[in-house]
């Protein structure tokens, strides 16, 4: 709720060398990740009506698993220049200069391509196609909110179809960074209390699934917001 990024800040080029450690590999996986999908294939696992053979449904798990951390390595290669904007992801091993994004990049193919080959060889093609599907890429929007308010506002939240995202203050010449996934349609909606205490509630564009691209809100004063979406495919 705290992942602000000041205008006077300048964006640090990512991934020129490699300084990256076994841990900033793992990292890259997103272990809590992985252990939710190993979870969830294990539950279904047991809950089949039948068992499968327990060498194959070991080599199964440990195929879902690599192939939910080739994911998450490759999710964090695209989303290392939202990464570097924000305070809560800014230490990741790529948007911190340890580890370069073509080596990410490099990392998660590989880790995928063994995920979906051993599960296609070891249980079936339609559970490696499945698995295959999950890493690939969905559709984003980089949202930034530019406080030119004249003052700190609080209590910032930013609504759009199916869920939202804000900061607990946002001071003045501040920039907001936030990457989203469309679920559905509808409005974007701002809300904040600005620093005379007066809560602004301001409606913006509709938007809908599958829309990807930018969306700048600039914050002015008097309860007022100017929105410039470079969306597509553009809404009717």
């Amino acid at each position: 709720m705290s992942d602000i990024f000041f205008a006077t800040a300048e964006m640090e080029e990512i991934g020129a060398a490699s300084l990256a450690e076994p841990g900033d590999y793992v990292l890259l996986l997103k272990p809590r990740v992985m252990a939710l999908v190993l979870f969830t294939a294990l539950a279904g696992f047991l809950l089949a009506p039948t068992l499968p053979h327990p060498v194959i449904a070991f080599a199964s798990l440990l195929a879902i698993a690599v192939g939910a951390g080739a994911s998450g390595a490759l999710n964090m290669w695209y989303d290392a220049d939202i990464d570097a904007l924000m305070t809560r992801t800014k230490a990741r091993p790529i948007p911190s200069g340890r580890l370069a994004r073509e080596e990410a990049l490099a990392f998660g193919l590989v880790l995928a391509g063994m995920a979906v080959l051993t599960l296609g060889l070891v249980a079936n093609w339609l559970a490696a196609a499945l698995l295959a599907l999950a890493g690939c890429h969905s559709h984003h929007i980089d949202i930034s909110v530019e406080n030119r308010t004249g003052g700190t506002i609080q209590l910032l939240e930013v609504d759009y179809p199916s869920a939202g995202f804000g900061a607990d203050s946002l001071a003045a010449g501040g920039v907001f960074h936030y990457r989203i996934q469309l679920r559905g349609s509808g409005p974007l909606k701002v809300e904040y209390t600005g620093s005379d205490g007066r809560q602004t509630q301001i409606d913006g564009p509709i938007l809908a699934e599958p829309q990807e691209g930018r969306i700048e809100i600039v914050l002015l004063p008097g309860g007022k917001a100017e929105f410039h979406p470079q969306l597509a495919p553009q809404h009717e």
